[in-house]
């Protein structure tokens, strides 16, 4: 029995003398209460103050809602359309100013409602698209809304800040398009990503700050193909996640 015992002490003791693994970092989990939304939440930003804001549907309003970085309650807001909603899909996004803009469908139109940063309505305007995607704020001072016309073509509006359009424009790359997202390049173009009806292509489109075509391809590859995120690589080259 000595003998048998001698081994397992040696081993013992080497395993005590060895570097512990580093224990796997633990993920700092939040919860809040009394967030009004419970119909659908579909698109959040982090703010420049550091904090989140979530936009989404509830109960036939636009309802935004502010949460710490520690996933406190802010503030939470709900907005009618004047038309009713058309579909339960939203985009946020804030501008320079720390001003924020929703985008929501109506029942004769697209829906851009712009919010100070404590969540007071400044506007709620409506232009001719319909099923907004993605709305960004551009290196030129105004923001950008992309969905679609009435007829699945990509549907693209310029405003500036105080709600004037600037400019609007259809594009049908493919016959019939879904897009989902919209980036802008370092030379002040924007790049639009989608996929076509059928979800068998990819859809590119590149236009200038004037919402005129520079280029756009398809690129059918086997299999649905649904567009998330694109993204410009530091040599000019484009990433997409498919």
């Amino acid at each position: 029995m000595k003998k048998l015992l001698l081994p397992i002490f040696i081993l013992l003791a080497l395993a005590s003398c060895k570097d512990e693994e580093p224990a796997a970092p633990k993920a700092n989990i939040f919860f809040t209460d009394n967030v009004v939304f419970n119909s659908s939440v579909n698109s959040c930003t982090q703010t420049a103050d550091g904090n989140i804001v979530y936009s989404g549907i509830s109960g036939g309003a636009i309802v935004v809602t502010k949460l710490s970085n520690t996933g406190n309650l802010l503030w939470t807001t709900q907005h009618p359309i004047p038309t009713g909603i058309f579909s339960s899909i939203t985009a946020i996004a804030e501008d320079d100013e720390q001003s924020l803009y929703v985008t929501a469908s109506g029942q004769f139109g697209l829906f851009i409602l712009k919010l100070n940063s404590s969540g007071n309505l400044l506007y709620n305007n409506s232009y001719n698209g319909e099923g907004p995607t993605c709305i960004i704020p551009t290196a030129d001072g105004n923001i950008l809304a992309v969905g679609n016309d009435f007829s699945s073509n990509i549907y693209i509006v310029k405003i500036a800040k105080d709600g004037t359009m600037l400019w609007q424009n259809t594009y049908a790359v493919s016959f019939q398009q879904q897009p989902n997202h919209i980036v802008e390049t370092p030379q002040g173009d924007y790049l639009l990503t989608g996929s076509s009806v059928g979800f068998d292509a990819l859809i590119y489109l590149k236009i200038n700050a004037a919402g005129d075509v520079i280029w756009d391809k398809t690129n059918a590859i086997s299999g649905l193909q649904m567009i998330g995120n694109t993204v410009i690589l530091a040599d000019g080259s484009i990433a997409t996640c498919a």
